[in-house]
């Protein structure tokens, strides 16, 4: 349905913040046209695909500068173009991100997008598990923290995406993130290529199945 959900959902999670519960996102569409703001040491779990959030009006999941946090078994999803990204992390710490899916013909920016906007604000122990990013229109994962410190990637598929499958874009000269590991991924099918990495520091690939490894 077109109900906007959003005012509700929020409201759930911080009740349950509050209370130290955990979140469970039913079976069922739940349309949302304002943010999805997680606070910090929060569990949001799902009953697997047909638990869906449904983004319009330029909305997201949003992580902002929280810790602690576990998205488990649920499904982002938007066919509107005023969509840029279905989950935004910013300087968040210790995030992990377990069978979630993420996917519509929109996200014109990136499926998800791991951001900060100084040294002093970055993420770090980023972690996704089993994660599927298909068919979105822009890149399947946009990181552009210059600090970041150690986004992992553990049997992921991130394929079919309009731009790069694995986007680490660099701000500055002088900073560089560290840890970009990937392993027993599928990335395969994104337009501009599977991995554009501008500043790979200690980071490791391994187990991986890139069909279009650096670019076109």
């Amino acid at each position: 349905n077109s109900t906007d959900n959003a005012a509700a959902i929020n409201a759930c999670l911080t009740a349950a913040n509050e209370a130290g519960a955990d979140v469970i996102i039913p079976y069922g569409q739940f349309v949302f046209k304002s943010d999805i703001l997680v606070p910090g040491y929060q569990i949001i779990r799902g009953m697997g695909w047909y638990s869906k959030l449904v983004a319009q009006n330029g909305a997201k999941v949003f992580l902002n500068a929280v810790a602690y946090v576990k998205l488990e078994h649920f499904h982002i999803q938007s066919t509107d173009a005023a969509c840029a990204v279905g989950l935004e992390i910013f300087a968040s710490y210790y995030i992990d991100v377990d069978k979630v899916w993420i996917t519509g013909t929109k996200f014109t920016t990136a499926g998800c997008l791991i951001a900060a906007t100084t040294s002093v604000n970055n993420n770090a122990q980023i972690n996704f598990r089993n994660v599927d990013i298909e068919a979105c229109a822009g890149d399947g994962i946009r990181t552009t923290d210059d600090l970041f410190q150690s986004v992992n990637l553990h049997c992921c598929n991130i394929a079919g995406n309009g731009g790069w499958g694995i986007n680490q874009l660099v701000q500055s000269d002088t900073l560089y993130g560290s840890q970009l590991n990937a392993t027993d991924c599928l990335v395969e099918g994104n337009t501009l290529g599977d991995i554009n990495a501008q500043s790979l520091y200690c980071s490791h690939f391994s187990g991986c199945h890139f069909e279009q490894a650096l670019g076109t």
